[in-house]
């Protein structure tokens, strides 16, 4: 993430653990990394950034681990909504197990379009998602950390089929790396 905020110019929305390591790589607190917590929000460019609760293991493996094989401690898994000047909310839920606060990120923030991991072996998979489906109540759902590698690999068919059996008015939208979906709304 620091490479890609160095050589874009992108904005890092990441806890203060993690903003305080950006700041030691010269990425420097509301310039370059904003730091939140849990509960917090953060606006820029009209973009207005919340930050969720997520459950999942952190460790930090930063160019430490590449140099000297030194894993730094984590600070929490989190997740976010992203809400647009016009109310468009994204759920992106992180690399994450099913908890029950989904029902609150849910209830709270509405979002018409949810980001869910199903991998299955270090998050959720798609019988889970679709649980976690059911309390968020989203318009679409964007499967995503599966296939990525061999212990991750899930067949989309059946997340799609949980959906129709559990939240049939939930759309699936796979999406193939660099593809991209319009919302139009309601």
């Amino acid at each position: 993430a620091i490479e890609i905020v160095k050589n874009t110019g992108a904005k890092l929305i990441c806890s203060p653990e993690i903003g305080f390591y950006a700041d030691s790589k010269d990425l420097r607190y509301d310039e370059a990394s904003y730091p939140l917590n849990v509960g917090g929000s953060v606006t820029i460019d009209e973009v207005t950034i919340h930050m969720t609760s997520a459950v999942h293991v952190t460790e930090l493996y930063g160019e430490e681990w590449l140099k000297e094989s030194r894993i730094l401690p984590g600070a929490g898994s989190v997740g976010y909504v992203i809400e647009t000047e016009e109310g468009v909310r994204v759920y992106f839920a992180g690399d994450t197990g099913l908890f029950g606060d989904m029902r609150i990120i849910g209830e709270i923030y509405n979002p018409q379009i949810a980001l869910l991991p199903i991998g299955g072996k270090y998050n959720m998979g798609p019988k889970l998602a679709s649980i976690a489906l059911k309390w968020i109540r989203p318009e679409i759902v964007i499967p995503m950390h599966y296939n990525t590698y061999p212990a991750i690999r899930q067949d989309t068919k059946a997340f799609e089929n949980y959906i129709q059996n559990s939240v049939p008015g939930v759309k699936l939208a796979v999406l193939k790396p660099g593809e991209k979906i319009e919302y139009a709304g309601k």
